[in-house]
């Protein structure tokens, strides 16, 4: 399936690679996160998050018919709110009308208490998009934050192995005795 936040330059999202398995790979990625102290839970829960960032990319967000607003368009109509926002809202534990109307209205609150005044505001379709991407951004970004503090957790506590980490980033790869 085509996964709009994989792909690059407009390119096709997958890429297969002659001679690789994704079977052996997946296992292999799975026995390194067990390795690294993750629970099943806690493995399922990232794969999940990721599945859901990429669910979440494949949104399509139009403007309403007026254009002043935007609204979450389904991909399957069996599904009102679309089979991708469903998937998403699955991999997060949350409702999928609650998801849409956070990707396409905005909440403003003022005052408190007896005062307090609440207005729902529809979102523009650039609005929309970028609420979707930075939540996307966001939980994934959460996501890598607690997977390292996890791992560093596990190498501070675990047996010495001497074995060390190498990051490949942007500014190149680099090797940590101790993150």
């Amino acid at each position: 399936q085509h996964m709009r936040y994989l792909a690059h330059a407009g390119k096709a999202s997958c890429y297969e690679v002659a001679g690789r398995s994704e079977e052996v790979e997946l296992a292999d990625v799975n026995r390194s996160i067990l390795s690294l102290g993750f629970s099943p839970e806690e493995q399922l829960g990232i794969f999940r998050t990721v599945a859901a960032v990429q669910h979440l990319g494949n949104l399509r967000i139009e403007a309403t018919e007026d254009g002043e607003g935007a609204t979450v368009v389904a991909d399957d109509s069996s599904t009102p709110l679309g089979d991708r926002l469903v998937r998403a809202c699955s991999m997060l534990g949350v409702e999928a009308s609650f998801l849409s109307c956070a990707l396409t209205q905005s909440t403003i609150r003022a005052g408190s208490g007896k005062r307090l005044s609440v207005r729902k505001k529809k979102l523009k379709l650039p609005e929309a998009i970028d609420v979707r991407n930075a939540l996307a951004k966001e939980l994934y970004n959460a996501l890598f934050l607690w997977t390292v503090q996890h791992i560093n957790k596990q190498l501070l506590t675990g047996p010495r192995t001497g074995k060390e980490i190498g990051v490949l980033d942007i500014f190149g790869f680099e090797i940590f005795p101790i993150n």
